[in-house]
């Protein structure tokens, strides 16, 4: 009974390390050219181990995206539940993930178009996000912080499309994602902000990027 805890216990211990040097070599080199050998000779173990714990290399990577994002998650509810208003909260997020995109080359962006059911993924998690986005505008409008009568659906698409251009026209070449995600997050949230908001963004943003 013991030996069967100790082997669950490795088990998880080595799929978790497996993750995460599998995402921290896809993050800075891209997913195409990061090889399961790659992996494997990362953490010293042979393939065949590496292929025991996850079929394959779209099988590793969802594995991958999904701790992120539920990583992420937690991050975000903490941020929420530690700050008073909209304003604080998105400061905090966009200090985040300025963090989070440095590690990040442009190439992982690109390559995750290649993969079928992190496609599917990623349209999953689509509605949940857009949701979770529709509930803080509402909030930033009930605060004064955003702007009445938003269009609130129309406002979600136009930000989707705006991501997509930059997959697509690929802006990722000569420019770093940090880049890019600042200048969106300035054109997206100071169009929709209150006079008030837009004074209480510019004074955040001045401190965190002076």
């Amino acid at each position: 009974m013991q030996n069967n805890k100790g082997n669950t216990e490795y088990r998880q211990s080595l799929r978790q390390k497996i993750l995460e040097t599998a995402m921290s070599l896809f993050v800075k080199h891209g997913i195409k050219k990061v090889k399961m050998d790659d992996v494997a000779a990362a953490l010293t173990i042979s393939k065949r181990t590496l292929y025991e714990v996850f079929t394959d290399k779209e099988n590793l990577l969802l594995s991958g995206l999904k701790m992120s994002r539920e990583r992420s998650e937690k991050r975000m509810s903490k941020i929420v539940e530690e700050n008073d208003n909209v304003m604080e909260i998105i400061i905090k997020v966009f200090k985040q993930q300025l963090e989070e995109l440095r590690d990040i080359d442009p190439r992982f962006v690109a390559d995750l178009a290649r993969y079928p059911q992190v496609n599917e993924f990623f349209a999953q998690e689509h509605e949940h996000i857009k949701e979770l986005t529709r509930r803080f505008i509402k909030r930033g409008m009930d605060e004064g912080y955003f702007l009445p009568k938003l269009n609130i659906n129309l406002l979600l698409d136009l930000w989707g499309a705006h991501r997509d251009i930059v997959i697509q026209q690929q802006l990722y070449h000569g420019n770093s994602m940090e880049s890019i995600y600042v200048h969106l997050s300035i054109i997206s949230l100071r169009g929709i902000c209150t006079q008030q908001g837009i004074a209480k963004l510019d004074k955040m943003m001045d401190e965190l990027l002076r």
